[in-house]
């Protein structure tokens, strides 16, 4: 039983790690493509926060090449959109 229970623990910390270290193209985390412009703007801010970046090569009918990967918090940070607004309710 005990066995199981610590089994069962480090798979959720892995889990969560993963949830938390996962490396994203802006293709992947937007749903289309970036263009160039919006993807220098992003490798620009990442390199000058120090955040962790890596590539990945990717061929298709659209696109071959080397595609820069983030984290996904550091994604969600640069496309965080202020929901705050004049609404009555």
């Amino acid at each position: 039983m005990i066995y199981w229970l610590i089994t069962l623990v480090n798979f959720v910390k892995l889990m969560i790690y993963n949830m938390e270290n996962e490396m994203m193209s802006l293709y992947d985390y937007l749903g289309r493509a970036a263009g160039n412009e919006l993807g220098e703007q992003i490798a620009k801010k990442a390199k000058s926060m120090k955040v962790k970046m890596d590539a990945r090569y990717v061929k298709n009918p659209a696109y071959e090449g080397n595609v820069m990967l983030y984290p996904k918090p550091f994604l969600d940070e640069c496309f965080k959109v202020d929901q705050t607004d004049d609404l009555p309710f």
